[in-house]
C-alpha cells in the first residue's frame, strides 16, 4: 500500500501468449520467467527454493494439492532457474530468504537474445520459437511449451491398476480370477 504498487497472480492460460503488462503491478505465476521477455519489468525476484519446500508450499497454500503428484518440479526448477540466470543484471541475494534479485541493466536483460545465441551456437535453429521453447531446447534438447511438458504421467498408476484389481477380485467369481 506505501508502494502505490498493485499485485497480480497470472493463471498458466494467461501467460500462453505475451501478456500486456502495466506499470505499478507485481505479477506472480510460476511459469512467468519462463515464457516472458523480461525488458518490461525493472526488477526481477526468484524463489529458489528446493524441489521438496516448493511442494510443501503448494500442499499449505491449500491450492490444488495434486499438482505435487501431477507435475514435474524438477523439471519446473531447472527450466526457471535457467531462465532466471540467462537474464543479464546482477543477483543480489536477500539475507536468510530464498529470495534473489536481478535490476534491470541500462541495456535490458537480453534474456531472449541469449537464447538464441546459446541455440545457435549448439547448431539449432532458434527462429519461431517461444521463450519456453527455446529454455527447454537448451536444458533438455527438445523445445517444449505449455503446461504437458512438466506433468508427470502416470503419477497415479499404481493406485490406479490397485483399485480396478481390487474391483475386479469384488465382481468377479472367485474361480475366474485362478
Amino acid at each position: 500500500k506505501r508502494t502505490g504498487l498493485t499485485w497480480k497472480t497470472l493463471f498458466w492460460q494467461e501467460l500462453r501468449r505475451p501478456y500486456p503488462f502495466r506499470q505499478g503491478v507485481i505479477y506472480e505465476n510460476i511459469r512467468l520467467l519462463r515464457t516472458q521477455e523480461l525488458d518490461g519489468f525493472d526488477v526481477l525476484i526468484y524463489f529458489d527454493v528446493a524441489v521438496s519446500d516448493a511442494k510443501r508450499r503448494v500442499l499449505e497454500r491449500d491450492r490444488n494439492g495434486a499438482l505435487v503428484d501431477y507435475l514435474n518440479f524438477e523439471k519446473l526448477k531447472k527450466i526457471g532457474d535457467a531462465a532466471f540466470e540467462i537474464a543479464d543484471g546482477e543477483k543480489i541475494r536477500i539475507p536468510k530468504s530464498p529470495i534473489w534479485m536481478k535490476l534491470k541493466p541500462k541495456n535490458g536483460y537480453n534474456d531472449m537474445d541469449k537464447l538464441r545465441m546459446v541455440l545457435r551456437s549448439r547448431g539449432e535453429d532458434a527462429d519461431g520459437l517461444s521463450k519456453e521453447e527455446m529454455l527447454f531446447a537448451c536444458c533438455y534438447g527438445k523445445p517444449q511449451s505449455g503446461i504437458l511438458p512438466y506433468a508427470n504421467f502416470g503419477a497415479y498408476n499404481r493406485e490406479l491398476l490397485s483399485g480396478l484389481y481390487a474391483a475386479l477380485r469384488v465382481g468377479t467369481p472367485r474361480n475366474m480370477m485362478r
